[in-house]
């Protein structure tokens, strides 16, 4: 199974990924547009504790899944927020 996690630093960004179809849970969408970080960390931030609640979940499973991970920024101004995200995901 492959995950795929989208960054974003910018609500224009937000906004495009609705328009995909992506549904972003309302609690999630509050968060990532909280300014504690801004919206770049607190996307990377975001993805990288769901992707490890995943791995913890399917780790509790009888018979784990083997998973895989894609990373596509929303535009090129999100790239690096990718390059982030798939070092934190490494560790």
């Amino acid at each position: 199974i492959f995950i795929s996690l989208a960054p974003v630093n910018e609500v224009k960004h937000v906004e495009f990924m609705r328009w995909l179809g992506v549904d972003i849970p309302p609690g999630a969408e509050a968060e990532l547009l909280a300014d504690s970080l801004g919206i770049g960390e607190n996307s990377v931030k975001i993805a990288a504790r769901n992707f490890q609640h995943i791995q913890d979940y399917n780790q509790q499973l009888n018979c784990p899944v083997p998973l895989g991970v894609n990373i596509s920024p929303t535009m090129r101004s999100s790239f690096d927020l990718g390059i982030e995200l798939a070092g934190q995901l490494a560790v």
